[in-house]
């Protein structure tokens, strides 16, 4: 077992791009129904920013994964804090 911390793949920020979209698509849609008391245009809009805004998903957590803002490696992380011991659990490798 080591120390270091896992690395996120871009498939993975893919499936959380994915996961994320059907979430706020279904959000945009019953709001464009709403204003415009028709699902025609609300599935349009629906199904035209979930393409926008799942690109812009991916390129934002690609770009965040390359920042290092609020990370410390784990070799410096005191195991005796419940919280740091959590993180280090956390991104062990089995």
């Amino acid at each position: 077992m080591t120390n270091s911390p896992l690395v996120e793949k871009p498939v993975r920020s893919l499936v959380k791009a994915l996961s994320w979209r059907v979430t706020g698509s279904i959000d945009t849609i019953l709001l464009s129904w709403l204003f415009t008391g028709n699902l025609t245009i609300a599935a349009a809009i629906g199904l035209t920013e979930v393409m926008s805004k799942m690109v812009l998903y991916y390129l934002h957590e690609r770009v965040w994964n390359r920042i290092s803002l609020g990370r410390i490696p784990t070799d410096n992380v005191d195991t005796t804090d419940t919280a740091d011991a959590l993180v280090v659990r956390c991104t062990q490798t089995p």
